[in-house]
């Protein structure tokens, strides 16, 4: 069962670093792939407590004065559902030069980065099965039709796929997973993200 509650990850000061740490105990998922760029009031994650899923947001200013954004520098948890206490670091930040306030997200040296959103709440699957590959890797080509994964709803497998419009392009190229494989998802949040061709 997911609530529409949302809680702010803590920012915290390791030595240089900037890291992002778990505002509760719980279970930690869809947590963002090494080198993804972090945003303010951006979702990083969802915390599971006692059956309850909560959106997890990187606060307003969390990377410092004259800065809205930082790149995670250390490597996704490797389970699915990894457990945290309060103050966890959940991801190690790197702080970009330039990244300021009147910086631009993208440039013509950075690739325009999008997501595809879930189209309804439940568990996400990657693959068709525990022992067949993924139906997507990072590199992969999405055009309009492209089997994402699958949801599970009460036993139920909906086929998720991309279908351009909305601001999305006809053709992409599939950067990284943003919802684990088994995460429970909630309708909207990013699944995997991408880029134009």
């Amino acid at each position: 069962m997911s609530t529409l509650e949302e809680l702010f990850v803590i920012p915290l000061r390791e030595g240089e670093s900037l890291c992002l740490g778990s505002p509760d105990v719980g279970l930690f998922t869809g947590a963002l792939e090494q080198g993804a760029w972090v945003d303010e009031d951006q979702i990083v994650g969802r915390l599971s407590r006692l059956g309850r899923t909560t959106s997890l947001r990187a606060p307003t200013g969390f990377a410092g004065p004259g800065r809205t954004r930082a790149q995670i520098a250390s490597p996704p948890p490797e389970r699915v559902l990894e457990p945290v206490g309060f103050g966890t670091i959940l991801y190690e930040l790197v702080l970009g030069e330039g990244q300021g306030e009147d910086a631009p997200i993208a440039s013509d040296s950075e690739l325009e980065i999008l997501f595809v959103p879930a189209p309804q709440s439940g568990r996400f699957y990657h693959r068709p099965g525990p022992d067949n590959p993924p139906f997507l890797n990072p590199g992969d080509e999405l055009q309009e039709g492209t089997t994402l994964g699958l949801i599970e709803v009460m036993k139920t497998f909906a086929h998720v796929s991309y279908h351009p419009g909305k601001g999305l392009p006809d053709r992409v190229r599939m950067l990284a997973w943003v919802a684990a494989d088994g995460a429970e998802v909630r309708e909207g949040d990013p699944l995997l993200e991408f880029e134009p061709l």
